[in-house]
């Protein structure tokens, strides 16, 4: 059984050495009947650990370099396993592509140099890239595996997500920016939410949520002036376009709860009362909106 310390010296401390022995150290992945796949079992054992891979990646625009460390980091925590889900099953991808605010980027900024300005707001898919050349090196097939994002702005192509798309053999969803009535069903997946604060049902985008998934997140740390999001923030652009705006009170009323302002404005001043940094900070960029 590998403990955590020698999980993080071969996982993590490696990558000091351009990760050479991060594989050499866990089971070989590259079994000829593998059928199954999940999170390697360490990881799984220890749900509330927080796990740090250390990388000699030089520049953010080092894409070669990005794409081959995320794709020995697939390799170390995506793995064979007896008792994981079938290779058959979809495997629906969240990255962060929001809006990168290209309308914000200097006006006299070449194309280029504007996508490397903005880089910091999506996930990277060089990275991403990386890690579905890991999933399919399982045998998931390309076919299987989808990008999803609600956000479009005309930012896919110049961040990079069209072409990598391309590059893998992979999908995107093309039901961007489309409201949840002008879907047809198929592309849709209810969610009922029976103990929600803010739903009573969720329309995800197909086949986020859909059955015979295994869903993997790929996040990035975003600061706002309030503070850090990361996996809720990213989750919320698995919903339909018409349903994903709750950063702050909207015209969504169709999926929501009657008492959903109620409770939300009950929670802030709780926390107001409590003394949550910078909570009583007012304005649409304030605590009322970071409680919503």
């Amino acid at each position: 059984m590998v403990n955590r310390r020698t999980f993080l010296k071969t996982g993590s401390v490696a990558g000091g050495m351009g990760l050479v022995s991060t594989i050499n150290a866990l089971p070989n992945r590259k079994q000829e009947a593998t059928t199954r796949f999940g999170i390697h079992e360490f990881i799984e054992n220890h749900p509330d650990a927080v796990f740090i891979m250390k990388t000699n990646v030089d520049t953010k625009t080092n894409h070669d370099a990005i794409k081959d460390t995320a794709h020995k980091f697939g390799q170390t925590v995506i793995v064979p396993k007896e008792n994981g889900v079938p290779i058959a099953t979809l495997v629906p991808i969240k990255p962060n592509l929001t809006n990168v605010g290209f309308n914000q980027t200097p006006k006299d900024l070449p194309q280029a140099e504007a996508v490397e300005y903005r880089m910091g707001i999506v996930t990277d898919p060089w990275f991403v890239e990386g890690v579905i050349e890991s999933i399919k090196d399982i045998g998931v097939p390309a076919d299987n595996i989808w990008s999803i994002e609600t956000w479009h702005l005309g930012n896919w192509g110049p961040m990079g997500y069209d072409s990598m798309t391309e590059r893998t053999g992979t999908h995107m969803n093309d039901t961007r920016e489309t409201k949840v009535d002008d879907l047809p069903p198929e592309k849709v997946v209810w969610k009922d939410v029976p103990d929600g604060v803010y739903f009573e049902k969720i329309p995800y985008i197909w086949p986020f949520n859909a059955d015979n998934t295994w869903q993997l997140n790929i996040s990035k740390f975003k600061t706002h002036g309030m503070g850090v999001t990361l996996n809720c923030k990213n989750i919320q652009g698995t919903i339909c376009h018409d349903s994903r705006g709750h950063c702050s009170r909207s015209s969504i009323t169709n999926f929501e709860k009657s008492t959903a302002w109620t409770d939300i404005e009950n929670n802030y001043n709780r926390h107001v009362a409590e003394g949550i940094p910078r909570w009583d900070r007012p304005g649409t960029s304030g605590g009322y909106w970071m409680e919503t």
